[in-house]
């Protein structure tokens, strides 16, 4: 299974840029962090995926996303704590019909918020097997 990670920052560089990475990399899952849901719906047609949303922000249009090749047998959304003055954050998962549980998140800014969301997201995905996550963990090196 090929799996991309990637960032696309609210698609700023443009739809036909991301879909020029998703061609030249043809995974088979993309799981996308700042995605603003109509042009990720455009990308999904564009590269003939299926496309899972979770929102993160509170007019539901902005969260993560993943592309997938073959439709999901199931769906998972959530939503990370939220204590102003961050912002919110979440998590989509995608069970593949192989048993895999894909997910995409955006971890938060401080390392408070972080370790607040992982525990969170573990137990969000407590009881799968196999999980594959793809996220932008905020960290510095």
């Amino acid at each position: 299974m090929c799996i991309l990670a990637f960032n696309v920052q609210g698609f700023r560089a443009g739809v036909d840029r991301v879909a020029d990475v998703l061609a030249a990399t043809d995974p088979d899952v993309a799981l996308l962090n700042e995605v603003v849901r109509r042009p990720g719906a455009a990308l999904a047609r564009m590269t003939r995926r299926r496309f899972v949303f979770g929102a993160t922000r509170r007019w539901r249009a902005f969260g993560n996303a993943i592309l997938l090749r073959d439709p999901p047998t199931r769906t998972i959304r959530g939503r990370f704590t939220f204590r102003p003055p961050f912002e919110r954050r979440g998590f989509v998962g995608a069970l593949r019909s192989d048993g895999v549980l894909v997910v995409a998140t955006h971890l938060g800014t401080s390392g408070e918020e972080r370790v607040r969301h992982v525990a969170e997201f573990l137990r969000a995905v407590d009881g799968y097997e196999r999980v594959v996550i793809g996220a932008d963990c905020n960290e510095g090196a």
